[in-house]
């Protein structure tokens, strides 16, 4: 299982590489990426769960829009989840040395998850982005239930009991 779901991890993030922006690649991994997970054996037939987490500046400047993405991957019941990664006076240089301003855009980082029905996140620093993570892993990972098995092993510990016990009266009755 841990393999499959690496494989679709790695064709999520080859989509995502081959765009230069994660609104194209978010309604193509929903869909798609979904149908390489296995089903789970007590729910065939349904949808397998999953969730987008989009790390991002927030900015569209390829392909559809990040909210029309983000609404198709709701009706697929994937919800995504923004990390604004960066500051107010982020920049990058681009390949003739100059710095191009790339301002994080909160509002529209927000728009894709309600849309998605995911959440908003936001992070300045590898420390805040490490926080962000584990709240997510905590929101989408697994549900711990507790049960009471007291009964389950009381009742077999009565069996063994009893065997003995009928072990014990059928040897005694053969010695002399």
């Amino acid at each position: 299982m841990c393999a499959r779901v690496r494989n679709a991890c790695k064709a999520v993030e080859s989509a995502a590489r081959g765009s230069g922006n994660a609104s194209p690649s978010l309604p193509k991994s929903a869909p798609d990426h979904q149908r390489q997970i296995t089903e789970d054996p007590k729910n065939p037939g349904q949808t397998p769960p999953a969730a987008i987490v989009l790390l991002s500046d927030g900015a569209s400047n390829l392909g559809r829009s990040s909210v029309t993405a983000a609404t198709d991957a709701k009706k697929k019941g994937v919800p995504v989840y923004t990390i604004a990664y960066g500051t107010a006076g982020g920049y990058v240089v681009d390949s003739r040395g100059q710095k191009q301003s790339v301002p994080v855009d909160h509002a529209e980082l927000q728009k894709v998850a309600d849309n998605s029905g995911g959440k908003k996140f936001s992070a300045a620093s590898a420390g805040e982005l490490k926080q962000v993570y584990d709240s997510i892993a905590h929101q989408i990972g697994y549900e711990r239930v507790e049960a009471e098995i007291t009964e389950k092993y009381a009742g077999i510990a009565t069996i063994f009991g009893i065997l003995t016990a009928m072990a014990a009266v059928s040897l005694g009755a053969r010695w002399p």
